[in-house]
């Protein structure tokens, strides 16, 4: 008993029987296939239905019935319509010719719209004319002509005297330069600074010495900055097209090296 509770028991404990095998599976095998093949044996039982349905005999044509309705009156000089009370049906020939109903004019006015009478005001007794000989409107009045262009503007007169401008401008007009000489005063003494100067540039680009004056500098310093000024030449200003006077404040640095 013990033997068998073992897991590495003897296997001659054991018998196998291969016939016993092989009928198990062979009835394994037979309930499988009728489970799988009753479903498709049996037949469906579904309703019958007709791919086409057969279609209806279309419906007789059905009458139709005017009702004859009255608004008023007939007006003056014309008939009142008849209208047919039956049914209406197919002729059962066609006509050759077409009957041609032509309306008896009312009045004497051509082209008019006939009129029952009453309302306000004396209007048309036969009607009113609606015709192209009617009464003509007046075309529209055209549109005044549009005011001539205004006079182009006069450019700005030149101005008689000299245009200030800043010394940022003028350096960039500035197309000759002559750098001063240092006094031999100055440089024993260990003198330097700026010297400014206001300057009137003609219209050609040049100094006018006449009008060169010193602004603010050491007395040391400012007669070599005027000489040294009055060679400079500018481009000429162009103002409005004509060239001008430029009044100009000039700056002149003197540095010991």
């Amino acid at each position: 008993m013990l033997e068998d509770c073992l897991i590495d028991s003897r296997s001659s404990a054991h018998s196998k029987k291969p016939a016993t095998l092989i009928v198990s599976v062979l009835v394994h095998g037979s309930l499988i296939a009728a489970l799988v093949m009753i479903p498709l044996l049996q037949i469906p039982l579904l309703p019958e239905v007709s791919a086409f349905a057969p279609l209806a005999p279309p419906a007789g044509p059905r009458a139709i019935e005017l009702v004859p309705t009255v608004v008023g009156g007939p007006s003056r000089g014309t008939a009142a319509p008849v209208v047919p009370t039956g049914p209406l049906t197919a002729p059962t020939a066609v006509p050759i010719d077409i009957a041609r109903v032509v309306d008896t004019p009312v009045g004497n006015c051509v082209g008019c719209l006939p009129s029952s009478g009453g309302g306000n005001g004396p209007g048309f007794p036969d009607g009113a004319v609606f015709s192209i000989d009617g009464p003509r409107v007046a075309p529209p009045t055209p549109p005044p002509p549009a005011p001539p262009p205004a006079p182009p503007k006069a450019p700005d007169p030149v101005p008689s005297g000299p245009v200030p401008m800043t010394s940022r401008f003028m350096q960039s007009k500035l197309i000759f330069t002559v750098q001063p000489e240092y006094p031999m005063l100055a440089a024993r003494t260990r003198v330097q600074g700026t010297v400014v100067l206001e300057a009137v540039v003609t219209r050609s680009g040049n100094i006018d010495p006449s009008r060169l004056r010193v602004v603010r500098g050491h007395p040391m310093l400012t007669p070599a900055a005027v000489e040294a000024v009055r060679k400079w030449r500018y481009q000429p200003t162009v103002l409005n097209g004509e060239p001008v006077e430029v009044l100009a404040e000039i700056t002149v640095n003197f540095t010991l090296n």
